[in-house]
């Protein structure tokens, strides 16, 4: 669920970078993926 969340998510808003890091936020939520580790933060 979460790995579907975040490619939504990723489409839209996340930068991705040489590194192999990405970051997105949508809403309460922190995603944030290096070399394709993918972790969620709820600001809640």
């Amino acid at each position: 669920m979460f790995a579907k969340i975040y490619l939504r998510i990723s489409k839209r808003k996340a930068a991705e970078l040489i590194s192999g890091f990405s970051f997105g936020i949508e809403g309460s939520y922190i995603f944030y993926s290096y070399k394709s580790q993918i972790s969620i933060i709820n600001l809640v």
